[in-house]
């Protein structure tokens, strides 16, 4: 089988790399592809492990940023133009065994023009380059690897799913009309929340690639994380009483003051972490930035990239919702949830419940895992889950047995969070005497109330038939 190796520059397109990498990596296998990180034990000479490294290779793809061949070091010097910069050795070493040394374009870059690099890799602006579109990155990786006649080996027991559309709206209970509307407050709510409440653990920060660290990094190690594929998710609310949309809270802890403080540089905390933060910023207009989706969105995927829950949680939403500048993609949405709900993320688990159970994405429509990961999320606080799981328990679904004081109890969590939803539940519950409530239309009207001042249209309604 072929093998690749990546170079990259880690300041400028350590995101870019990664997601090539674990891609490769799930349709190569592990030992396929190598790129610097992790890969060389401490003590060893890197100058001879990337010679050995490089020997083995069959494949180069050097990934390419808009300024790549005018980065500069801290002393201002074009990094190419220094004989020791490890993705000119890299690129060289390449060259001289003309291998098949493939630039790949990033981000809207274009090829180098010969002149703009040194007569040693100037032979890489006439080799035939690849552009890896962020819209089309999936279909990119596989169409490169179809023109490098990389092999792909065969993995058995993989089964994609076709996606499924949304289960129609149920006929609602109690007060709730049946073709009540939710998308509205589900958009900026259930995905959300949690992920303005806190942030994911910082993760390791990748090193400079100054000599001493790039002598343990520049040798390639074989890091794989075979990606794990799901299908799609966002379940939009089936009913009023049934779906638990999470609405924004009136505020939000803050993350950081300025757009300095979250740079990815900041020492004080992890790339990822601080990408995510800028992320959230940038798609909030807080702290002093304007109001950015698009940007949002590259941040949360560099982050994603590098394993942050919270920018995956935050990145599957921007799919979900289209957001950001991406196309709508509730596959590619789903895979993202997966792997922050697998990381213990609250409201990726409560998303992909959602999923679970309307059946959307290519996810089989299932009850049963759909009440697991609400009541995961519900345990970890998640108002959306807690509130879903809620009227789970009151319709017995999922295999849990009816139980309306248990529903009550959760529906108290989630409206004590200004779950509307929840709210507008519990308000039901009160007005009608159920779940060991004793009977309080005051109490009832205080929630409808609060619900309806959320454009929760359910309460609204609840809220006048109270009244007449």
């Amino acid at each position: 089988m072929s093998t690749v190796f990546i170079s990259y520059r880690r300041q400028t397109a350590a995101g870019e790399a990664r997601a090539l990498f674990n891609d490769l990596v799930a349709r190569l296998g592990r030992s396929a592809v190598f790129m610097d990180v992790d890969s060389i034990s401490l003590g060893r000479d890197f100058r001879s492990e990337l010679q050995t490294t490089l020997a083995a290779c069959d494949v180069m793809l050097v990934i390419i940023d808009k300024d790549w061949a005018a980065a500069k070091d801290e002393r201002g010097q074009v990094r190419l133009e220094d004989a020791g910069d490890f993705v000119r050795m890299e690129i060289e070493a390449g060259l001289k065994r003309d291998i098949a040394v493939t630039p790949v374009l990033v981000k809207g870059a274009q090829m180098p023009a010969a002149e703009e690099l040194p007569a040693e890799i100037r032979n890489l602006a006439y080799r035939n380059g690849f552009e890896l579109s962020h819209n089309r990155w999936e279909s990119d990786v596989r169409e490169m690897i179809r023109r490098l006649s990389l092999n792909v080996p065969e993995q058995d027991g993989q089964v994609e799913t076709d996606p499924r559309p949304m289960a129609p709206a149920e006929a609602g209970g109690g007060s709730v009309p049946s073709g009540a509307k939710l998308r509205v407050d589900r958009e900026g709510s259930r995905q959300t929340v949690e992920d303005r409440r806190g942030l994911a653990p910082p993760t390791a920060r990748q090193p400079s690639r100054t000599p001493l660290v790039i002598a343990g990094v520049l040798g390639v190690i074989c890091l794989g994380a075979a990606a794990a594929w799901l299908a799609s998710l966002k379940p939009e609310p089936s009913r009023p009483q049934t779906t638990a949309a999470q609405p924004l809270p009136a505020t939000v802890p803050p993350v950081a003051s300025s757009a300095q403080t979250l740079s990815a540089k900041d020492d004080s905390q992890s790339a990822a972490s601080a990408q995510t933060n800028l992320g959230i910023n940038y798609r909030d207009g807080r702290g002093g930035l304007t109001k950015d989706d698009r940007e949002a969105a590259r941040l949360f995927k560099l982050a994603a990239d590098q394993g942050n829950a919270t920018a995956r949680s935050n990145l599957g939403f921007f799919y979900e919702t289209g957001r950001g500048g991406l196309a709508k993609d509730d596959r590619e949405a789903a895979r993202l949830y997966k792997l922050a709900a697998d990381q213990g993320n609250a409201t990726a688990r409560s998303n992909l419940g959602f999923f679970y159970r309307d059946g959307r994405g290519g996810l089989p429509k299932d009850d049963r895992e759909a009440a697991r990961l609400f009541k995961l999320a519900a345990d970890q606080g998640n108002a959306s889950a807690q509130s879903n799981l809620g009227v789970f328990y009151r319709d017995a679904r999922g295999g849990l047995t009816k139980d309306d004081r248990e529903a009550a109890r959760l529906y108290k969590l989630a409206a004590d969070q200004g779950n509307a939803f929840a709210q507008t539940n519990l308000g039901v519950f009160y007005r009608d005497g159920r779940g060991g409530l004793t009977k309080d239309d005051r109490e009832a009207a205080r929630l409808f109330k609060l619900a309806a001042d959320q454009g929760n249209a359910t309460a609204q309604t609840a809220l006048k038939g109270l009244k007449d």
